[in-house]
C-alpha cells in the first residue's frame, strides 16, 4: 500500500491498570503483518496487552484525530472524529500516521446503557409482569368485545345523549350508575322533568327509564353476598404398630365445642399460662400470652396474636387499630335484568365512583345474546364536571346551607350519607333564568348541582392505564350537532 511502519502514540485513561494518572506509551505500528495479512483491532489490543500487561478484554479502544482513508468513505471528506475501534476494523482504514493522533484505552464495561430491571419497573410503573399478564387478559377477553368513548357532558346530567343516542339508533342500552341507589334517585327525579316513564324493578338496584320504543336499564353496584369461608379437617387414621393403643379422639360438647380446651380455660383462671404469656394474664392456661400485664383475653386471642403490650386497654386499642388498617372494602356486584341481553349500548354514568371496575365486565358479558365474533358494542363513558346530590330531608338542606357562601361556593367539603361528596370550591348551579339559590323545605326532595374544577375521569384513566383499554373522545359539541342532525332525519 505504500504506508510504512510507524509510532502510534496510546493513553492509558487513570481507570486503567494501577496508576492514578494517564500514562502515554509510543508502539510501533505496521498496518500489514506478515504474510501480507492487514492489522486489526485485535492485534492492537494484543501488542498494547503486552507492553502493560493489561488484560486485552478488558480495553476500549477510542481512535482520537484521525481521518477516514478516502477508499473507506463515501467520496465526501470527513472531518477527524473520536471513533471507538472494534476488534475486526482494519488499521489502514484511518490515517494513524498522521501527526496529533492517538489512540485512548479506557476501561470496558459491559452493560452500560442498557435496560436493566429498574427500567421495566418503570415502563410498567411499578406493578409486576404478573399484573400486567392479567391486565392483558381482561382487555383480550372482556374489553375487546365493546368499543369505548367518553363524552365530557356540559350543563347536563347525560340523559339528553342517551336518549338521543337511543332514538337514532333504534336501540336500547344498559346504564351502569356508579353513584349508588342515590343516583337512581336522581335518574327518576330527572326522568320525570323529562316526562319520560320510570319503573323501579323488584331489586333495589334495577330500574328501567321508557321513551317510546326504546328503554334504559339503570343498574347500580349493591353489596355482593358474603361467603363466609369454611375449613375442613380431615385427619387420616394412623396406622400404628402391633400393641399400640390408639389415640382418643376429644370429646366435644353438646354445641360442638372441644370439650379439653373448655377444661383449659377453667383451669387456667388466674393462672400464669403458658410461659408465653404475660404476668397474670387471665385466659387460658394452654394458650393464654396475647395481652399483657393485666391483660384480659380469650383462648383464641393468645392462640392468634401475640402483639398486646402492657395493660389490657393498650393490647386492645392496639388489636381494633390493626384490624380497621387491614379490613378490606365489601365486595360490590351488579344484577343485570334478562332483558338487557338485547341492548345495543351501554352507557357509564358516573364511573369513578364504581367500587368495582367488575361491575363494566359483568355489563359487558350481560350481552349474552351476540353472536361470537360479532360487531364490538359501543360503550359510552359520560364524564361530566357537575356533582348532583339529592336533598331529601330538612337536616341535609341544613348541612348544605350550612357549608355555602354567600357567593354560592362550598367553604367545606360535604359529605351526605350514601352520596358522593361536594368538594371544596364547589360551585352552587342554578337553574335557567333564576339565582344560584338553594331549594325550600316545601320543594323537597330537590336535585342540587355542583359545578366542580374539572371533569372526573378517575374511570376512564383507570382502564387505559391497568388494561390498556383505547378510549377515544368524542367532543360534547360533535355528538349533540350529530344527534340533531339523525333526529331531523328521521
Amino acid at each position: 500500500s505504500g504506508r510504512g511502519p510507524f509510532h502510534l502514540e496510546v493513553v492509558l485513561s487513570a481507570d486503567v491498570g494501577s496508576a492514578s494518572h494517564k500514562q502515554h506509551l509510543s508502539l510501533p505500528m505496521c498496518y500489514v503483518e506478515d504474510r501480507d495479512v492487514l492489522s486489526t483491532g485485535r492485534a492492537l489490543r494484543a501488542k498494547i496487552a503486552t507492553e502493560t500487561g493489561i488484560d486485552s478484554r478488558t480495553m476500549r479502544l477510542i481512535i482520537q484525530g484521525a481521518r477516514r482513508m478516502p477508499l473507506f468513505t463515501t467520496g465526501v471528506e470527513e472531518q477527524p472524529k473520536d471513533t471507538p475501534l472494534s476488534n475486526g476494523a482494519v488499521l489502514a482504514a484511518w490515517e494513524l500516521e498522521a501527526p496529533g493522533v492517538l489512540v485512548e484505552v479506557q476501561k470496558k464495561q459491559r452493560g452500560r446503557n442498557k435496560p436493566g430491571n429498574g427500567w421495566h419497573a418503570q415502563r410498567s410503573r411499578g406493578r409486576t409482569y404478573d399484573m400486567c399478564i392479567a391486565g392483558a387478559i381482561a382487555r383480550e377477553t372482556v374489553f375487546a368485545k365493546v368499543d369505548q368513548y367518553f363524552v365530557a357532558v356540559e350543563d347536563s346530567s347525560g340523559l339528553d345523549i342517551m336518549f338521543g343516542l337511543c332514538k337514532t339508533l333504534q336501540k336500547d342500552a344498559i346504564v351502569v350508575c356508579g353513584s349508588g341507589f342515590k343516583g337512581l334517585e336522581i335518574l327518576r327525579h330527572l326522568a320525570m322533568v323529562h316526562g319520560w316513564q320510570f319503573e323501579s324493578d323488584a331489586l333495589r338496584s334495577n330500574a328501567r327509564i321508557i321513551f317510546g320504543s326504546q328503554t334504559l336499564f339503570v343498574v347500580a353496584e349493591e353489596d355482593a353476598p358474603t361467603c363466609e369461608p369454611s375449613t375442613h379437617y380431615y385427619c387420616e387414621p394412623r396406622r400404628g404398630l402391633a400393641g399400640e393403643q390408639p389415640v382418643p379422639i376429644p370429646e366435644t360438647n353438646d354445641d360442638g365445642t372441644c370439650a379439653v380446651v373448655d377444661a383449659a380455660l377453667e383451669e387456667g383462671k388466674g393462672r400464669k399460662g403458658y410461659p408465653v404469656g404475660g404476668k397474670s394474664g387471665k385466659g387460658a392456661a394452654l394458650y393464654s400470652g396475647t395481652h399483657g400485664k393485666g391483660g384480659k383475653g380469650t383462648a383464641l386471642d393468645g392462640l392468634i396474636g401475640r402483639t398486646g403490650g402492657k395493660g389490657g386497654k393498650d393490647g386492645e386499642c392496639q388489636t381494633a387499630a390493626t384490624k380497621e388498617k387491614d379490613e378490606l372494602p365489601v365486595p360490590a356486584m351488579i344484577s343485570l335484568p334478562l332483558q338487557a341481553a338485547t341492548a345495543g349500548l351501554i352507557f357509564v354514568v358516573d364511573g369513578h365512583f364504581l367500587r368495582e371496575t367488575a361491575s363494566i365486565s359483568r355489563a359487558i358479558w350481560g350481552l349474552r345474546t351476540r353472536p361470537c365474533g360479532s360487531i364490538p358494542v359501543p360503550m359510552f363513558h359520560l364524564v361530566t364536571d357537575i356533582r348532583q346530590v339529592i336533598l331529601e330531608t330538612e337536616e341535609q338542606l341544613r348541612t348544605v346551607n350550612a357549608a355555602i357562601s354567600p357567593d354560592g361556593r362550598a367553604n367545606t367539603t360535604v359529605e351526605l350519607q350514601d352520596q358522593p361528596c361536594v368538594p371544596l370550591g364547589a360551585v352552587l348551579l342554578a337553574e335557567e333564568g333564576s339565582l344560584p339559590v338553594l331549594p325550600e323545605v316545601t320543594e323537597l326532595p330537590a336535585v342540587v348541582k355542583f359545578k366542580l374544577r374539572m371533569p372526573s375521569l378517575g374511570l376512564v384513566t383507570r382502564l387505559r392505564d391497568r388494561y390498556g383499554c383505547t378510549i377515544s373522545e368524542i367532543f360534547c359539541d360533535v355528538m349533540t350537532s350529530l344527534l340533531k342532525q339523525g333526529s331531523l332525519q328521521c
